[in-house]
């Protein structure tokens, strides 16, 4: 754990080996003007999905009425009631609803629930694992927490996605569970940083690209201590 202060950054630099799908185009940093070449200024051209590293997933992601992360509005992306539960997971497990039972009372009453798995120690030391192995929601879950927290407007995550990526195909619907509906603003937070004290968290602002027509964006999370 980090020493504790009270700014805390909750999400990953962006680096060209950022662990992402095999399918995505990797991360790119390239010189467009380069001053000790003669350009007056240095320019850098970015390549980047709005999916990599750690990032936000607003309901265009799936729903193709569904609000762009540049429709959210500032005061949506600043949270007053966050909290952090720690879960045990394994690799590829199918997260199940009875795992957030013990905690339903405390995840009715936050606006943010961070779900922290520890698998993120797999990011640095084995990302093939990180990325292709990891845990998620089952769609189940995500039924149970569209049904059960309906004051909940976002969650965070230190895993690549919600989803099990192994089992996409049976899992991929948890996001449509989570973000779909007429006017629905809901948000979920993906590839944080979270091996810090969360214990003491009084505020967390989430800060995407605000890109227009994009259905997500890369982001950086900042949590605020009492």
């Amino acid at each position: 754990m980090a020493i504790q202060s009270k700014y805390i950054n909750l999400s990953y630099k962006l680096e060209l080996n950022t662990p992402q799908s095999k399918e995505f185009p990797q991360v790119k940093c390239e010189h467009y003007w380069d001053v000790s070449k003669g350009k007056r200024a240095n320019v850098f051209v970015l390549t980047m999905t709005s999916h990599s590293g750690t990032h936000v997933d607003a309901p265009y992601h799936v729903d193709p009425e569904g609000l762009r992360i540049s429709d959210f509005d500032i005061s949506e992306l600043i949270f007053q009631m966050p909290l952090c539960i720690d879960i045990e997971v394994t690799k590829k497990q199918l997260i199940q609803p009875a795992i957030f039972q013990p905690y339903i009372q405390n995840i009715s009453g936050c606006d943010l629930l961070l779900i922290r798995t520890y698998f993120s120690r797999f990011r640095t030391r084995n990302p093939n694992i990180y990325w292709q192995q990891s845990p998620g929601f089952s769609v189940d879950c995500a039924k149970f927490f569209r049904k059960v927290f309906p004051n909940l407007r976002a969650i965070g995550l230190d895993l690549p996605s919600i989803i099990c990526i192994s089992k996409k195909h049976n899992t991929m619907k948890a996001h449509n569970e989570l973000l779909c509906g007429k006017g629905r603003r809901f948000l979920i937070i993906e590839d944080m940083f979270m091996e810090v004290d969360l214990s003491h968290l009084k505020q967390i602002i989430v800060a995407p690209l605000m890109i227009e027509k994009a259905d997500s964006a890369p982001c950086t999370v900042i949590g605020i201590n009492r």
